[in-house]
């Protein structure tokens, strides 16, 4: 417990011009604070200046805007974490973020979101979403959205939908909809709806 109050406080103390402590050989090992690039585990407070990590990459806030850099490998947030691109693991107690894609697996307690792609799984406990385009499982405790195309599955505790096309099976507990064309199961607790073609089988409880 000491060692890791220790860590916690020299995070927040270290200056933040890309001030870091770097246990490494090579750009190789372990590294507390904001260092650029590491493969290892990295310890920092709030990323500013980071370009890569290859590797572990553990976070106590969300970085600063706009974020920065690739974490390939695990981003950990307590509580939360963020970066500009995610390739493998992300997990938060409360969110986890990329500015702009996202491929792997993304789990936030209370939300989830890329700005741009999204491939995977990612669960969030209130919303989850992409900018963009998104393939795989999403699973949002509130709702879940994709701002363009959808292709997979989906489930939104309240409602549920994509900007423009989606095929698959998107559920709703009170709606769903697709912008454009549907393909698949739409299943909404009130209503379902698509702004042009539909295909499958679709569900609502209401209209």
């Amino acid at each position: 417990m000491r060692i890791l109050i220790g860590i916690i406080m020299l995070l927040i103390t270290l200056p933040a011009r890309g001030q870091s402590l770097d246990l490494t050989i090579n750009n190789t090992g372990l590294s507390i604070g904001d260092s650029e690039v590491i493969t290892g585990i990295r310890f920092n407070y709030r990323d500013r200046h980071l370009r890569r990590v290859t590797g572990v990459n553990v976070t106590l806030w969300l970085p600063h805007e706009p974020a920065r850099g690739l974490v390939t490998g695990l981003a950990l947030g307590i509580p939360a974490t963020g970066s500009r691109s995610l390739k493998g693991f992300g997990l938060g107690i409360l969110g986890v973020s990329a500015e702009e894609t996202a491929s792997g697996i993304m789990l936030g307690g209370l939300g989830v979101g890329a700005g741009e792609d999204a491939f995977g799984i990612a669960a969030g406990g209130l919303g989850v979403g992409a900018g963009r385009d998104f393939k795989g499982l999403l699973f949002g405790g509130l709702g879940a959205g994709v701002g363009r195309d959808f292709e997979g599955i989906g489930f939104g505790g309240l409602g549920a939908g994509a900007g423009n096309d989606m095929s698959g099976v998107l559920i709703g507990g009170l709606g769903v909809g697709a912008g454009q064309d549907a393909k698949g199961i739409l299943i909404g607790g009130m209503g379902v709806g698509a702004g042009q073609d539909a295909k499958g089988i679709l569900i609502g409880g209401i209209g």
